[in-house]
């Protein structure tokens, strides 16, 4: 039972492409083919309505309700095709007319609440999985996506790497500019990494004026290039808006997994935690290559003028 429960949870979770969802809307309109067939085949001994809705559901959760609707209008003219094929002698065109008419703002009031339900239902996931300030992923998904990719490097025995980012004076923002302006700051931050990161990469803000980004499969020189080219961007988008507001950056680059990706996190927390005492706007990295937190290459990068 718990199998089962897990594999209807993924089916609700399920995202179609655009060639998934050819394929549902075709397998939908041949199943509305097949119903209205054996409807006619059996001379209407059959009331096939939950058959006819389930087409009309499918494709309103997963497609979206311009196609559940049209599915519903199919789904009643086919029924009412069958009844006039096999019917018309035995009750009169407008019963089953009217019927049919009654029949299609059930339908199509169906496909309107999936499609509801299904627009709430992705709503409250993002709620629960976006920082709703940023739009990046929040601390928890940041960590759910982590354990996966832990999980996957450990059978590939390719790197991850991990950057932690804290903004430097940001405190004096809010103090002197205001809340509205500090929002602003996040908002530039959260923009930039949503728009120059791989869909492969995760980047999330942690709380406050902390972020993370995470970069599977990704040494520590390639994962390099990507975020000191990202610090000077987002401190140059910063300074062009007149703040000035800098970042400090710990990366840490594992070939050695930890037992725990809380484990990851703070060992690249402790890197940026390291530049900030040495006078911030800096990265500082560390490759992790063994059970102890030993760098095997470190080095700093000189705080910018």
């Amino acid at each position: 039972m718990p199998f089962l429960i897990t594999q209807v949870e993924r089916l609700f979770h399920a995202e179609f492409g655009r060639a998934g969802k050819v394929v549902l809307l075709c397998f939908c309109v041949v199943l509305i083919g097949l119903a209205g067939t054996f409807r006619i085949v059996t001379e209407a001994q059959h009331a096939l309505s939950l058959v006819l809705l389930l087409p009309t559901i499918a494709v309103s959760w997963f497609i979206g309700l311009a196609f559940g609707l049209s599915v519903a209008v199919l789904a009643v003219l086919s029924w009412l095709s069958a009844d006039l094929f096999v019917s018309v002698e035995t009750q009169p065109a407008w019963v089953l007319y009217s019927n049919a008419l009654v029949r299609g703002g059930v339908f199509c009031l169906v496909a309107y609440i999936t499609s509801a339900l299904r627009e709430a239902y992705r709503r409250q996931r993002a709620l629960a999985s976006q920082d709703p300030l940023t739009g990046l992923a929040n601390r928890r998904q940041f960590m759910s996506r982590l354990e996966l990719e832990r999980q996957r490097s450990a059978r590939s025995r390719r790197p991850i790497t991990i950057a932690y980012l804290d903004l430097d004076d940001f405190k004096a923002v809010n103090d002197s500019l205001g809340h509205d302006k500090g929002d602003q700051v996040l908002r530039i931050v959260g923009g930039f990494l949503t728009r120059n990161l791989r869909d492969t990469d995760c980047a999330a803000r942690l709380g406050g004026d902390e972020f993370a980004v995470m970069l599977p499969e990704t040494g520590l020189e390639s994962a390099l290039i990507v975020i000191d080219k990202a610090r000077h961007r987002i401190q140059a988008l910063l300074t062009a808006h007149g703040l000035t507001v800098g970042l400090s950056v710990g990366v840490a680059s594992f070939v050695s997994l930890p037992g725990s990706v809380r484990e990851m996190l703070e060992v690249a927390d402790r890197l940026m935690y390291e530049v900030k005492q040495d006078g911030k706007r800096a990265i500082r990295h560390r490759v992790v290559d063994g059970p102890q937190d030993h760098p095997v290459a470190e080095r700093s990068r000189p705080r910018d003028e």
